[in-house]
């Protein structure tokens, strides 16, 4: 899973300056739509099958995430900026690739035990609770941002992330 470079075509310009989750003005904003998919098509959960004596989620599915990035039109359009939105991207696909990982070492007495309740708590988990949750540590770190020298840092971490295909955490927080 490897995310595509986040560049100023995937914004939409907004007249106003777009709102973060707790409903403050920012320059520009970006979070990611997760979708499951099996043969090109949206699904709640992927089947499960049963494999020697067990129950496992069927391995015919995938994630797709899409960045969802505005930015005011009256904004200047910096490397600076562009970078700190393209983390909040990358994070979506560290999250996926977090909540795949786990789906796939899943192993279950019975077939009731992978219900679609089972699924989806841990897709909230991983990709709502824990990436909102780290996306929020990093706009508090970085001051949205603005502090360029930890904005590095959380760069240089998420390099590292995305790097290591089984990461669990990134700065201590869980994926």
């Amino acid at each position: 899973m490897r995310p595509v470079v986040l560049q100023w075509p995937s914004f939409r310009r907004t007249d106003r300056k777009p709102r973060d989750v707790y409903n403050i003005e920012r320059l520009a904003v970006t979070t990611c739509d997760f979708r499951v998919v099996t043969n090109g098509r949206g699904t709640r959960i992927p089947g499960i099958v049963e494999v020697q004596g067990g129950f496992v989620y069927a391995q015919d599915w995938s994630i797709v995430v899409r960045p969802i990035a505005q930015i005011w039109k009256h904004a200047e359009r910096t490397s600076a900026l562009l970078a700190h939105e393209e983390w909040h991207y990358q994070s979506g696909f560290v999250h996926a690739r977090a909540f795949v990982n786990e789906i796939v070492t899943l192993r279950a007495n019975r077939r009731s035990e992978l219900g679609e309740a089972h699924f989806t708590s841990i897709l909230s988990n991983h990709l709502r609770t824990r990436y909102d949750t780290l996306n929020e540590d990093y706009d508090t770190a970085t001051n949205h941002g603005a502090n360029a020298a930890v904005q590095i840092n959380w760069r240089s971490l998420m390099a590292r992330c995305m790097a290591e295909q089984n990461a669990t955490h990134l700065n201590g927080s869980p994926l």
